[in-house]
């Protein structure tokens, strides 16, 4: 049944869909003291990929490899060390007018990872969706604000709204925080949803519930997501594109289907090892990637995944590898990528 699932996926995949947010060689360093010393740690370093209207991209990786950075500096709550990010066209580099990025944050909002932190407990939940409102221009009188959050705590599955609206924080339930941090990022009707592992301070029986509601408001409002996860079965279930991060760089990326069928990156293939799945022959079956990342204040010459990786050989040890095409829209940064005839460098 995935099998047929996935075909019709790339049978009915759209040619070319125009690129909403476009990243290139996104950097972010910081520096760091250690009592008279002070060192860099470079947790973002050339990051480069795009976020096409209306669909879901998701980046995965261990803890500590940058992705929430990588998003944070987008929302540009952090300020980008170098590197250029454009969005529906504009450019936002460096550091921002507050008419700049009041302009950015109207159509590019965040849902945070954890929905106790991210909500004021001294306020109620009809504050925290009308705020935004008129933060951003969106509304006039507080009657209109109102009766705007109460249509977004509906789309968000939070029936009848008006038994919420009045309450308080501590008085929902988690998984009904998070519904109002999302109805919030909804409320100014945003084109790009920023989700930094919105499920993960979750209980399990419920995480469904938020990813079908995710899929959901994807569809009906044409949202474009850059989700960020390190559970890969929620990125196969609610991604369309995949990006695999490691060490502050990305080392693959693709249509989910192409890079969880045909993984071409060891470290992807290790990623990939750990999710149980009888339909897939994974490459590296057995194996384990030995020790930790490395140090972001250390990296190592060449590959940075050289240290842990099975397939390393000299070269890996010398040289960063480029993104080689190994499929249609499907590339990997690695020396030990054979792609069909002549891999091309991208």
């Amino acid at each position: 049944m995935r099998r047929i699932v996935i075909c019709l996926r790339k049978v009915l995949r759209v040619a070319e869909t125009p690129a909403l947010l476009e990243v290139e060689h996104l950097q972010k360093t910081f520096e760091v003291r250690a009592g008279l010393r002070t060192r860099k740690l470079h947790a973002v370093t050339d990051v480069s990929f795009t976020v096409s209207d209306g669909r879901a991209t998701v980046i995965v990786g261990e803890s500590g490899c940058g992705k929430s950075t990588v998003v944070r500096l987008i929302a540009r709550l952090l300020t980008p060390t170098g590197g250029t990010i454009r969005f529906g066209g504009s450019s936002y580099g460096g550091r921002l007018r507050r008419r700049e990025l009041l302009r950015l944050r109207s159509e590019v909002q965040m849902i945070f990872q954890d929905p106790f932190g991210s909500l004021n407990s001294s306020h109620s939940i009809g504050y925290h969706l009308s705020r935004p409102l008129f933060n951003y221009r969106k509304c006039r009188t507080a009657s209109e604000a109102r009766e705007r959050a109460l249509q977004t705590l509906e789309s968000v599955g939070l029936t009848p709204a008006g038994d919420y609206i009045d309450k308080y924080p501590h008085e929902l339930s988690g998984g009904q925080r998070q519904r109002v941090v999302i109805a919030r990022a909804l409320i100014v009707e945003p084109k790009l949803i920023l989700a930094d592992e919105p499920t993960s301070m979750l209980d399990v029986s419920i995480r469904m519930d938020i990813l079908n509601l995710m899929r959901k408001l994807q569809r009906e409002r044409g949202l474009a997501f850059l989700f960020i996860t390190h559970d890969l079965a929620s990125a196969r279930y609610i991604g369309d594109d995949l990006l695999v991060m490691y060490a502050g760089e990305l080392v693959e990326g693709g249509p989910v289907d192409d890079v969880v069928s045909a993984p071409a990156h060891p470290y992807t293939q290790l990623l990939l090892s750990a999710v149980p799945d009888v339909e897939r022959n994974t490459m590296l079956e057995g194996e384990t990637a030995p020790g930790e990342p490395p140090n972001l204040s250390q990296l190592p010459p060449g590959c940075r995944f050289h240290p842990r990786c099975p397939l390393a050989m000299d070269v890996c040890r010398k040289e960063a590898p480029k993104r080689v095409q190994v499929g249609e829209n499907h590339w990997a940064a690695c020396h030990a990528v054979q792609g069909n005839p002549g891999p091309k460098v991208i």
